[in-house]
């Protein structure tokens, strides 16, 4: 009785616990992935919801943050507020669906590719 309810809902926790890490390690990567294959450079993180990117090739962390948010309404957060080592970087959250890492992938990448495009016009 006590003891076989006791063992399901531990074996079952830890199950669903399992199928949960996976999801997210799926969402990591794919967030990873594509942030990667646009040009934002970023390394795989191992135990955080948070991913920091080099944007430093776009220009100033800051105003990327800013122009991120306003032209593509997508939030990133500078990673000099982390502290020193985090300029030149941005932190962006994969703590979402899957639809909306794609989503935002697809905003950035779109963002990336205006940057692109103004740095090669001026």
């Amino acid at each position: 009785g006590e003891i076989a309810a006791a063992l399901a809902a531990l074996t079952r926790g830890t199950t669903e616990v399992e199928a949960r890490t996976r999801e997210l390690e799926k969402r990591r990567d794919r967030r990873v992935a594509g942030l990667n294959q646009i040009g934002w450079k970023s390394v795989k993180p191992e135990g955080a919801f948070y991913i920091f990117c080099d944007v430093s090739s776009f220009g100033d962390p800051l105003a990327v943050t800013q122009q991120l948010l306003e032209e593509a309404h997508v939030a990133v957060v500078p990673g000099d507020a982390f502290g020193p080592s985090g300029a030149g970087f941005v932190r962006c959250s994969y703590a979402t669906s899957l639809e909306k890492i794609r989503e935002v992938i697809e905003r950035v990448q779109r963002f990336t590719e205006r940057c692109r495009e103004t740095a090669v016009a001026t």
